[in-house]
């Protein structure tokens, strides 16, 4: 299988602010990095994991519902090989792309990094 045949993973961003979203899928995307998926409830968060190739995830940790210090453990127990970024303040306009660069090659399961 050559590089081409190869899909791309995607970044999932979850936060429960919309222009926070929007934010960091304009300035991933403007970095090169396309393949992003934007989730505003945390609840749906094991479903999109299951549905797409998703290799890193940038989690808000204070969201209603489900809170991500609670789901940040689900994700690592069935989704082990996914690459995590805690981001506290996603709300920097630059916050998705610094997190994204604070280590490109992460230890199996992500690391926690505060942006």
């Amino acid at each position: 299988m050559n590089q081409s045949e190869v899909s791309p993973l995607q970044v999932l961003v979850v936060d429960d602010e919309l222009q926070t979203l929007q934010s960091c899928k304009i300035v991933l995307r403007a970095s090169g990095i396309e393949n992003v998926i934007c989730c505003d409830d945390s609840r749906e968060v094991m479903s999109l994991l299951h549905k797409y190739e998703i290799g890193v995830i940038l989690l808000d940790l204070t969201m209603p519902s489900l809170p991500g210090e609670e789901l940040l453990p689900m994700i690592r127990e069935e989704f082990p090989y996914i690459v995590w970024k805690i981001n506290e303040v996603l709300h920097a306009p630059q916050g998705a792309l610094l997190a994204l660069k604070a280590s490109p090659t992460l230890p199996q399961g992500g690391d926690v990094h505060r942006v």
